[in-house]
């Protein structure tokens, strides 16, 4: 029998239930877009893009290979941009033209990706959490890419989470039991928040 995982959204018209749109793989990351799109990553290796008011799927695309895509991410300042973090390391960034993803910027790390967040004030800035414990903070140029690391992990990071209110700060959660609270523009980690028994994995 098949696995078939069903991605359910609401209509967001006074709680009216929409419609149920069927994959068929474990969805591992789901994303609003503009309008009525809805994004979501499967353990296949496939972007899937809805039509949630349909309910009807309109694109599937295949960044990389046939491996999970744990994390998926619009950006909140251009939403023809959708990043994705892929299990053969690479930071995917797709651009949604119509109704159809390409790729329009790749980016090689270490080990797997897994967490990705876009800054939610500068469209030009993305930060990853990679296998490798590090967490990468990229800032996009047509002229060059930059990158920081911030290293205090001691595990892989599985997701991250800006602050909405102060454009420097970043929180983690990693395999390593903590949260980090770093200060993007030193460098530096600011808090290690203690005390779970057990990998730390969502963040918000």
């Amino acid at each position: 029998m098949k696995n078939i995982e069903n991605l359910y959204s609401d209509a967001l018209e006074f709680g009216k239930f929409k419609g149920v749109m069927q994959t068929k793989s474990v969805l591992y990351g789901v994303a609003w877009g503009s309008g009525t799109l809805i994004a979501a990553c499967s353990a296949k290796g496939e972007v899937l893009l809805f039509d949630y008011s349909k309910p009807v799927l309109i694109h599937r695309f295949r960044p990389t290979i046939e491996a999970p895509i744990f994390r998926i991410d619009w950006s909140p300042l251009d939403q023809s941009l959708l990043a994705v973090g892929t299990s053969d390391n690479y930071l995917m960034i797709l651009k949604l033209e119509g109704q159809q993803l390409t790729n329009f910027k790749t980016i090689r790390h270490p080990n797997t990706v897994y967490g990705i967040a876009w800054h939610p004030h500068n469209e030009n800035i993305i930060a990853t959490g990679c296998q490798d414990s590090r967490v990468r903070v990229f800032t996009l140029s047509p002229q060059g890419d930059t990158c920081i690391e911030l290293r205090g992990h001691t595990a892989k990071i599985f997701n991250i989470a800006w602050n909405p209110s102060f454009d420097n700060i970043l929180a983690t959660s990693s395999d390593d039991k903590t949260i980090g609270i770093w200060d993007t523009t030193t460098g530096s980690i600011i808090r290690k928040l203690e005390g779970h028994t057990n990998n730390t994995r969502a963040i918000i």
